[in-house]
């Protein structure tokens, strides 16, 4: 009877081990890579500790307070910046990132400014992930590459950036956030070290990830330098709430056909909200390329803007309103 009792045992032990096993999440290709037309609302808090690593954690968050709210957008590349390989942009301000997503890896391949006019871009561009990536999984990657200044702006005009990033999966569990529980989280612990002529700049990050989203959930961030004693922290999250999002983005009260479009780019108001409003095309710098002026755009109603003239690559329709601003992306053939 004692060796029966000690066969089940070993059974339920070996069931429950391998539960816990398939518990553990794991970030397949392209299960956190960001496309074009994502976008995120994210809340910027001041700095929280890390929390425990290991498998079966639960983090409890739950007391992050923010003051400020921004939206993250994601886009088609443009051109003319040099990065012909990038196939997603996130742009914030005026300065863009360029990205290449990868059936292994999503890689980081440099930015450029639109209002300083600097640009970096990396010969050895950066891995930010590796797939497939899971509970002890690791790598480490070095990059380089020359950021350059416009004339006057600095002194010397480009200068050689190199560093090594080193990324580990060190724990899985739950996240509890201000809005409730997010399960089947993998955290990420990443150690960026970047050198340039100033001396290194450390960025630590814990990312808690969960397969399927393009965004953390939420990112710990650590800033270092070499060159002084100055260090700075905070704390980013995504409010669970996306209906600013959606109203921000505009994508469920507008439809634009056809998009891509070459020359006519027809726009479907579906909500009641707008009445007189300005339609504006923007680009990815922020300017104005196209206006239509004050007009009416009734619920259910369909208007026409002419494209013909401006130039293909990856633009937003900014609908302005009394009560509100929308934005949809929009390609341009």
């Amino acid at each position: 009877m004692s060796m029966l009792r000690s066969s089940v045992l070993t059974l339920i032990l070996l069931f429950a081990a391998q539960r816990q096993l398939m518990a553990q999440p794991a970030l397949a290709s392209g299960s956190i890579t960001c496309v074009p037309g994502d976008q995120f609302n994210v809340s910027t808090c001041g700095p929280m500790p890390s929390g425990q690593a290991g498998p079966g954690q639960t983090w409890d968050f739950s007391g992050l307070t923010c003051t400020s709210t921004s939206l993250e957008e994601w886009s088609s590349p443009s051109g003319g910046q040099g990065f012909s390989s990038a196939t997603v942009t996130w742009y914030a301000y005026g300065h863009t990132d360029f990205y290449e997503a990868l059936p292994n890896a999503f890689i980081y391949l440099g930015y450029f400014d639109g209002i300083t006019l600097s640009s970096l871009e990396y010969a050895d561009p950066v891995d930010e992930i590796r797939y497939p990536f899971g509970m002890g999984s690791s790598y480490t990657d070095t990059f380089s590459g020359m950021r350059h200044f416009p004339d006057a702006m600095a002194q010397p005009d480009s200068e050689l950036v190199t560093g090594t990033l080193l990324v580990e999966a060190d724990a899985y569990g739950d996240l509890i956030l201000p809005w409730g529980t997010v399960t089947n989280v993998l955290r990420l612990h990443k150690v960026r070290n970047t050198t340039d002529q100033n001396g290194i700049t450390t960025l630590e990050q814990y990312l808690f990830c969960q397969p399927g989203e393009h965004e953390p959930w939420l990112t710990l961030n650590s800033w270092s330098y070499s060159w002084n004693t100055n260090a700075y922290q905070n704390a980013q999250y995504r409010p669970q709430t996306n209906n600013a999002i959606e109203d921000k983005s505009g994508q469920s009260a507008f439809k634009l056909y056809p998009n891509p479009a070459n020359d006519r780019l027809m726009i479907r108001c579906d909500i009641e909200a707008p009445a007189m409003c300005t339609i504006d095309l923007i680009d990815l710098a922020g300017r104005k390329v196209l206006s239509t002026g004050r007009m009416n755009f009734a619920v259910g109603s369909t208007m026409q803007l002419d494209v013909s003239a401006i130039a293909p690559g990856t633009y937003r329709l900014r609908i302005v309103a009394s009560d509100g601003e929308w934005l949809v992306p929009f390609i341009k053939q």
